[in-house]
């Protein structure tokens, strides 16, 4: 075997792969004792829990817990939910205790206490004093049954026992939200003049601006839409009303001052796309780190993965390295050769109307995930082939709301349409005879009420109704001979 030298690597075998090798023998030692001594790890060795459990605080960064909590040392947090201005992701760790995949604050407990805990045991879980999921300071942890936890977490208002959709966190509260444009002391005035508009809405401000809003707008520098939202109460409810100390009036408003308009860009915003991208590449759990950011901000992965492979914010950091392929699991099953033909028909023939949602039900995806190959936001690597485009007649690019033998729940034909309206003729239970005719046809029940209310099959309708009418007369004539 070769002598090793600096910037030298030797093989581990002589059948070794020459991609798995090893630098120097120094670092191969070092290596080898520090699995070792994770291997060897003795839980009912005092020293060894307490070892293990300095070695978790060294790589966690420590944060102030927050002030509601009243604890009096400050969180630990792991470096995968931190991002790269120090600012803590607010969700669980996982680690691993002699071999066994816990929660990291599971585990830090489980080293304080010398008690192994595992998922729910003795139906008592580990939780958090200072509500913070990526914390795992054992000071900061204590075990609960799961009602007391729940209970907890409905008292801070962690969880919204009825489900409802829209309710903010109360770390995304207030001034501590990342999309928040304005301060508790504006909406507290806000409020105020809302609910005392005699006191200074006068005729002057309503001959020049007709709505409130907009005046508040203005003289606060929001947007109309913040301050509808702090009317309704669907933003800042927690903030109760204050009088100003100067009121709005006409001479204080300029003549040409109109309110700022939305930003485009959606919520992202630059500042929050800087952010996305300096913590990325820190990110241990890329997944989650997009996750993490989805949930802050209240949108959607694909526009968080538009960031990060610049998509959109080209403006923002351009000399970052950008993430070129994110592998969707939705898209996962699709060929390079699929992604090619979506691309290429695209670019093809998207005059079409029904184009993307026939590309769509063709490869069993969404539409939003269509136009995510088409725009290069997944699967950059794959080639462009334009000779890959498929022909108009392979895509099913009918309109859904035809009627008729072209509606997608009916292929009725002539005859089948005319029995089906004898068979509505009859007199008895309008109901029972529909569900006996979706049966015999095999079609839903709105076809039938369609064909029934004359909206569907109009021409094979306006025959019989055409020779009942005749019929009829023809009964009544021979009526009148007799």
């Amino acid at each position: 075997m070769p002598e090793c030298r600096p910037g030298k690597c030797i093989r581990t075998s002589s059948y070794a792969d020459p991609l798995k090798t090893k630098f120097f023998p120094e670092q191969q030692q070092k290596q080898q004792q520090k699995q070792q001594t994770k291997n060897n790890m003795n839980f009912n060795s005092p020293e060894d829990r307490k070892a293990k459990l300095e070695r978790i605080r060294a790589r966690c960064a420590e944060m102030p817990p927050p002030p509601e909590s009243n604890l009096p040392d400050k969180c630990w947090i792991a470096p995968s939910k931190i991002d790269d201005d120090l600012i803590p992701i607010n969700d669980y760790t996982t680690g691993k205790l002699e071999g066994e995949s816990l929660g990291l604050h599971v585990i830090t407990w489980s080293l304080a206490h010398g008690v192994k805990r595992r998922h729910s045991e003795d139906s008592l879980e580990v939780m958090h004093l200072c509500n913070v999921k990526s914390c795992c300071n054992p000071n900061h942890l204590k075990l609960g049954t799961r009602k007391e936890n729940n209970d907890a977490a409905i008292a801070d208002g962690l969880f919204d026992p009825q489900g409802q959709k829209g309710v903010p966190r109360p770390w995304q509260l207030g001034e501590k939200n990342v999309r928040a444009k304005a301060t508790e002391p504006q909406i507290a005035e806000i409020k105020w003049l809302l609910i005392n508009r005699e006191r200074w809405w006068t005729p002057a401000l309503i001959s020049r601006y007709k709505k409130m809003d907009t005046v508040l707008a203005i003289v606060y520098g929001l947007t109309e839409a913040s301050i509808k939202q702090a009317r309704r109460g669907k933003s800042w409810p927690q903030v109760e009303p204050i009088k100003p100390t100067e009121l709005p009036t006409a001479e204080k408003i300029p003549m040409d001052a109109k309110p700022p308009r939305p930003k485009k860009g959606g919520p992202i915003g630059p500042e929050n796309a800087a952010l996305i991208l300096r913590g990325y590449w820190q990110a241990e759990d890329k997944p989650g780190y997009i996750t993490a950011w989805k949930e802050q901000l209240a949108v959607s992965r694909i526009s968080v993965q538009k960031v990060l492979s610049g998509a959109t914010w080209k403006e923002v950091e351009p000399d970052i390295q950008r993430e070129s392929n994110f592998d969707s699991h939705r898209l996962r099953n699709l060929s390079d050769h699929d992604i090619q033909a979506i691309r290429a028909t695209y670019a093809a023939h998207k005059e079409h109307p029904r184009l993307k949602s026939a590309l769509a039900e063709r490869f069993d995806c969404e539409v939003g995930y269509v136009m995510a190959i088409v725009e290069g936001v997944v699967r950059q690597n794959v080639a462009p082939d334009p000779s890959a485009a498929l022909p108009l007649e392979e895509l099913d690019l009918k309109p859904k709301a035809q009627h008729g033998q072209h509606h997608k729940n009916a292929g009725l034909v002539f005859e089948q349409v005319w029995a089906i309206l004898l068979r509505l003729a009859r007199g008895d239970k309008v109901l029972d005879r529909v569900v006996k005719l979706c049966q015999e046809f095999n079609v839903s029940q709105p076809v039938i009420y369609g064909i029934r209310s004359r909206k569907r099959y109009t021409e094979i309708c306006k025959q019989f109704d055409e020779e009942q009418r005749r019929k009829r007369e023809q009964d009544g004539e021979n009526e009148g001979v007799k």
